[in-house]
């Protein structure tokens, strides 16, 4: 019987040791989607304070911003590839989801 809790402490130690460990790998797919979220909705806001549309910026700006957006979808793309239960979490504030950006074309 002694044995029998014994290996029922070492087995729910194991339990609990694998579901934080589980809980803090995703926190960086979910930082990085907040990240991206966040700096649309600062260029977003920034368009309107300005009145000036991205696309009036002359070609090398315009390249090196789209660059980088577009390198952090793919590195985001491919960290929410490897967990997709990462979907299922909700940004709590608009500016940092990214179903709450919106783009003016």
């Amino acid at each position: 019987f002694r044995l029998l809790m014994g290996l029922e402490a070492v087995l729910g130690f194991g339990l609990l040791t694998a579901s934080v460990s589980w809980l803090l790998s995703i926190y960086p797919v979910l930082e990085q989607r907040h990240s991206l979220a966040h700096q649309a909705t600062l260029m977003h806001e920034a368009e309107l304070v300005t009145g000036t549309s991205i696309f009036n910026m002359n070609a090398s700006e315009l390249h090196t911003v789209i660059t980088e957006i577009t390198a952090e979808i793919v590195i985001l793309r491919n960290s929410m590839a490897q967990f997709p239960v990462s979907y299922y979490f909700r940004g709590g504030d608009k500016k940092m989801s990214l179903p709450g950006t919106r783009a003016q074309v």
